[in-house]
């Protein structure tokens, strides 16, 4: 989870009264706030750009947030959008900025990775297999009935009928 900037959280902070959000709620709209600028930060959206909202809010669905949580996570990062509005863009970013990549991974050298990776999977799966296997044999020839096998004679005499 990125680290908030105190210059930004304090500014946030007075937003909040500015805005006359209950005081109660304030923790509350600063966990949305964290939660959102993470949100970015993983996936690589703008911190101010407008569609990163949409894409917040349809991950906080599929994570089975309340409809309730949703609606104050929107109404915390629109509050955001504004305060950023009429700073100009002069908040202090996050301590993580977003990693945005500079152009996609050329097809040949995913496939590569992705095929190396599927090997290294196939191979643990056959040692673990083999493992297992190991495991199995050593149980037979080292359990109770190999222990006994000393103490039966290797040939039983014939019972007599009477």
């Amino acid at each position: 989870m990125i680290t908030l900037p105190k210059a930004l959280v304090d500014k946030f902070n007075d937003w909040l009264e500015r805005e006359a959000v209950d005081a109660r709620r304030h923790g509350e709209y600063r966990k949305w706030l964290r939660y959102y600028l993470n949100f970015c930060h993983k996936y690589g959206h703008g911190y101010i750009d407008k569609q990163s909202l949409g894409l917040f809010t349809e991950k906080l669905k599929d994570k089975g947030q309340r409809s309730s949580q949703i609606e104050e996570s929107s109404c915390t990062v629109r509050l955001y959008y504004r305060m950023a509005g009429e700073t100009d863009g002069r908040l202090s970013p996050p301590a993580c900025k977003p990693a945005i990549p500079s152009k996609p991974p050329e097809p040949s050298t995913h496939l590569q990775e992705v095929s190396e990776g599927y090997e290294l999977t196939s191979t643990r799966i056959r040692l673990k297999a083999r493992q297992e296997k190991n495991l199995e044999v050593r149980l037979i020839s080292e359990g109770p009935a190999h222990r006994l096998r000393g103490l039966v004679p290797a040939e039983l005499p014939a019972c007599s009928r009477a």
